[in-house]
């Protein structure tokens, strides 16, 4: 699957309501990495990460497809791409704290589908999970 992900500095580059509405606020802070995420110049989804450099784990704050777009393997192809990012900018982990953004994706669900990716809860630290990509 082909997506673009365009870095954003500026919550007026995206012209999605929907996805606008999950940018928070910016600049943001320098720990802060965002994408709008595009397929086929579409507007599609929103990936926000936390920069830590002195962890060992890059954080994945939010990873939100638009509702429409959803059911199509955009968020898993996101999720490998976060691995991707993670291990070119030498971290050893991916680390989520899942939270339902939206209607009809309760915790349960979310949570299933991280773990059939790979994402385990981390026994020191209920409702966190990490994914090994070293």
């Amino acid at each position: 699957m082909h997506l673009d992900l365009v870095e954003l500095k500026a919550r007026e580059r995206i012209s999605s309501k929907e996805l606008r509405g999950r940018t928070g606020v910016f600049p943001g802070r320098q720990i802060d990495l965002r994408y709008l995420v595009l397929k086929g110049g579409r507007e599609v989804a929103f990936l926000w990460y936390d920069l830590f450099p002195t962890d060992f784990y890059l954080v994945l704050y939010e990873i939100y497809v638009a509702k429409r777009f959803r059911g199509q393997g955009i968020g898993s192809e996101l999720l490998h791409r976060t691995e991707d990012l993670a291990m070119k900018r030498g971290y050893n982990r991916v680390l989520i704290r899942p939270m339902p953004l939206s209607d009809g994706f309760g915790r349960e669900r979310l949570i299933a589908w991280y773990q059939r990716h790979g994402f385990r809860e981390k026994p020191d630290q209920p409702g966190t999970y990490l994914k090994d990509v070293s």
